[in-house]
């Protein structure tokens, strides 16, 4: 979509003699960087990612550059040096210099970050940003991967599993025979009668 940006200077004549014209591109970046500092991606990404070697840029900058890139002209991270290259850095948020930062290793760390075990709150505070910005009703959207798991012999299973579907609100119970199959229905239960062990899912 954005992929060609443009020359950043070109030449021109005036009544007054050569002129230099500068662009500058902005394309959708102020906008998207409206809804990133709305939902403090940034803020939620530098506390809880290991820093660790950052350089000028720390891991939530890097990541919401990348943020920026796949949705305005999702291309290889290879690539990414020479996309930002035209995007006035102020757009983007950053200072000239942590622009001239930006290249698939420096992005490429802090996915590494984004995926260590330290980072498992990272999405929790994200989803929790954005019930509080939207005044999003929990009623109706929630998800909780919670799973509770019981061994036993149970007298009233039957060898062949059985699903029976019913309708519940706020709940939806799951009840796998062996492998645990999770399906994530809001306001349904499904019963899956079965022997050990029985899984149940929680939402």
């Amino acid at each position: 979509m954005y992929t060609s940006q443009g020359p950043i200077s070109s030449r021109c004549s005036t009544g007054s003699g050569p002129a230099m014209i500068q662009t500058h591109f902005l394309g959708p970046h102020p906008l998207i960087r409206h809804y990133l500092a709305r939902l403090n991606v940034e803020g939620i990404l530098r506390s809880h990612l290991p820093q660790g070697r950052t350089g000028a840029l720390n891991h939530g900058q890097a990541i919401c550059v990348l943020v920026h890139n796949i949705l305005a002209s999702p291309g290889p991270l290879y690539r990414l040096e020479n996309w930002v290259a035209p995007i006035e850095p102020g757009a983007l948020g950053l200072t000239t210099g942590q622009k001239g930062a930006i290249n698939d290793d420096r992005v490429g760390r802090a996915l590494d970050a984004l995926g260590s075990p330290r980072a498992r709150e990272v999405w929790f505070h994200l989803a929790l940003r954005t019930i509080k910005q939207w005044r999003l009703s929990t009623e109706r959207v929630h998800f909780d991967t919670t799973s509770v798991t019981f061994f036993g012999e149970y007298t009233s299973s039957v060898d062949e599993p059985r699903m029976d579907t019913f309708f519940t609100p706020g709940y939806a119970l799951i009840f796998t025979r062996g492998i645990g199959i999770q399906l994530l229905f809001f306001r349904v239960l499904f019963v899956f009668e079965a022997t050990n062990p029985l899984r149940v899912f929680l939402l």
